[in-house]
């Protein structure tokens, strides 16, 4: 680092944007979605919904088991693609193609369609073709919030010693 600046070299990607600690576009998305549950706002889309419905309806979440794997996926593999290619064009993909799974299912699906999950698929694809070579260490990430929680929600019969 030179101590001169403020960004050290390590803090800059290859065409020289500077890196992120915490991706803003990631951040919001991910907050809106919180704030839609804890507001008990379920929008969904359908041929029967409104219009309003093909951009909100990723934002509604059917529980929280369905909210927490979508944030969980949401920000491992979110973060990665936020910082990589900048929080303009992360918005873009990420309400792009929740807007266009939303009007096909407006137009097409007979049933509704709540939630993220379609939006957070087009994510992980990019992330996957635009950062091949990255390595994320999920395992450890999800293992030890999920095991206490399922500790509170359901405590053991018997403690091991």
């Amino acid at each position: 680092c030179d101590w001169s600046s403020d960004v050290c070299s390590s803090d800059l990607f290859r065409d020289g944007r500077q890196f992120e600690a915490i991706p803003f576009a990631n951040t919001l998305l991910a907050s809106l979605n919180v704030i839609f549950f804890c507001f008990d706002w379920h929008p969904v889309v359908g041929r029967q919904s409104s219009p309003v419905g093909i951009l909100t309806y990723a934002f509604g979440h059917a529980d929280i088991g369905h909210l927490t794997f979508n944030m969980l996926a949401l920000l491992v593999f979110g973060s990665a693609l936020n910082r990589r290619i900048g929080n303009r064009w992360y918005l873009a993909t990420y309400l792009g193609s929740a807007t266009a799974l939303g009007i096909l299912a407006w137009l097409f699906l007979n049933g509704t369609l709540m939630g993220a999950s379609g939006a957070i698929f087009a994510v992980i694809a990019m992330s996957m073709m635009l950062i091949p070579k990255a390595i994320i260490d999920v395992f450890y990430f999800a293992l030890f919030p999920a095991t206490i929680l399922l500790a509170i929600i359901k405590p053991p019969g018997q403690w091991v010693y």
